[in-house]
């Protein structure tokens, strides 16, 4: 098979975020998060901010996070991406930034595949 190398504008990654512990079991809440596919200079640069505490939550998920796929609200219906809802979700699950952020290196650093 042969990969055809062309630009990306955004690509689907899954977030993973542990909601809740039952005898010893997790509960994840999991989606597909819709990332920005920044140049590699533009990734340097956010390190190099986020490294000297000049990159903050609400500028690095503006930068990096254009959508996700996979979660619905509480009437069943989609749970729209928005910044209304992406402040509401971070709110009710504190610690969900950690793991889009978290998401996000894996997807940059290229993570291992799961067999």
């Amino acid at each position: 098979m042969t990969f055809k190398i062309q630009e990306r504008k955004t690509y689907p990654w899954t977030v993973e975020h542990v909601v809740a512990v039952v005898a010893g079991k997790p509960e994840l809440m999991k989606f597909d998060a819709e990332f920005k596919a920044l140049p590699q200079s533009r990734i340097e640069e956010m390190m190099k901010l986020a490294q000297a505490d000049k990159l903050n939550n609400d500028s690095f998920l503006t930068e990096v996070l254009v959508g996700w796929h996979g979660l619905v609200g509480e009437d069943g219906a989609e749970f729209v991406y928005d910044k209304t809802n992406l402040d509401k979700m971070t709110q009710l699950y504190p610690g969900v930034v950690g793991s889009i952020v978290r998401a996000y290196m894996e997807s940059i650093i290229g993570a291992a595949r799961k067999n």
